[in-house]
């Protein structure tokens, strides 16, 4: 295999204000890579799934902010920080090919990033019978939909919805990542918070949390209470059916794409130091109490399982990360 050839250039900033209480940095950022190594899947005749290939010319650039405040008015003190980084991923050149991954959703292909989903285009629910049946073309055996189906889209505008109609859209990497934290203290009590979340980051869920009735499985309850009836026709989900009665429904499509950003909360804790005073009669250096905690929420849009787990993993056999609350002291004598 060839070597390869990344070439990269930043530029940056850094200031410290008003005695140092405030302190930003800033850096923008692009990189090239060429001979890139990827994956690429071979034919059946060749005896092997695939191979390594250095067939790729990758973009890379973006920019990092972050800053902090502190400050102290007499016994309180205080302060703030935040970071956020924006980087966009984009293949260049693969010869003019593309490369297909996990059952063909995924795509690597020029002027997007790598691994991007690759699906067809949701375009609602049929209706009624009588909409079917008037379609100007339709996804498989027309005679097999049913009212509460998903249509598609047909990009190509021809006689028939196949892979051509297919779209890229999506990132598996996310594009923003950021985190922010406060700390506030008074005389021997101090709160200290940190929080992170990521933005423009996709998933595709597979297995028994995403489609009815998998592996003899049952149903979330979004199946049991907003699938597709005719007195709820503007339902959340399909027509309510397994994957073997209605392939039509589960063929990869924009509608079970999901956005995985989210913000949480990673750590609080509240401590208490006792003061010092108090403590030297009883011959003690130190002592404090704390109570803290960890993941205790987290806003997304993403409920079937924990979104800051890898993406790339599309059912939920993966532990998730707990909730946590822990209350201790900490004693010196």
């Amino acid at each position: 295999l060839r070597p390869k050839n990344t070439t990269s250039w930043e530029v940056g900033l850094n200031a410290r204000l008003f005695a140092n209480s405030l302190s930003l940095d800033f850096t923008y950022y692009k990189s090239n890579t060429k001979h890139q190594t990827f994956l690429v899947p071979l034919s059946g005749s060749a005896g092997y799934e695939n191979m390594y290939a250095q067939t790729g010319n990758v973009e890379n650039k973006g920019f990092e902010l972050s800053g902090a405040w502190r400050d102290r008015v007499k016994n309180f003190s205080y302060g703030v920080n935040g970071s956020v980084s924006f980087v966009r991923n984009r293949v260049k050149s693969l010869d003019g090919g593309q490369i297909l991954a996990n059952s063909n959703t995924l795509i690597t292909r020029e002027g997007y990033p790598i691994r991007s989903f690759y699906v067809y285009e949701a375009d609602g629910y049929y209706q009624s019978q009588e909409e079917i049946d008037n379609a100007a073309v339709v996804y498989g055996d027309r005679t097999k939909l049913r009212p509460g189906y998903l249509k598609y889209k047909n990009n190509c505008d021809d006689d028939v919805i196949d892979d051509k109609d297919k779209i890229v859209v999506g990132n598996t990497i996310p594009e923003v990542t950021y985190s922010f934290g406060v700390h506030m203290g008074w005389k021997g009590l101090s709160l200290e918070a940190q929080f992170q979340g990521v933005g423009e980051v996709y998933t595709y869920p597979r297995a028994n949390l995403a489609v009815p009735f998998n592996n003899g499985a049952g149903v979330t309850r979004d199946w049991a209470t907003d699938s597709w009836t005719e007195s709820n026709r503007h339902s959340k989900l399909p027509l309510l059916t397994t994957y073997t009665d209605a392939p039509e429904n589960f063929i990869p499509s924009t509608k079970w794409l999901r956005n995985a950003s989210y913000l949480r909360m990673k750590n609080i804790q509240l401590t208490y130091d006792f003061p010092k005073r108090l403590l030297r009669p009883l011959r003690i250096e130190a002592l404090q109490i704390y109570v803290s905690g960890q993941n205790l929420w987290t806003i997304s849009d993403f409920d079937l399982w924990d979104p800051e787990i890898t993406t790339t993993r599309t059912d939920l056999y993966e532990y998730p990360n707990l909730k946590t609350v822990s209350i201790g002291l900490n004693l010196s004598f």
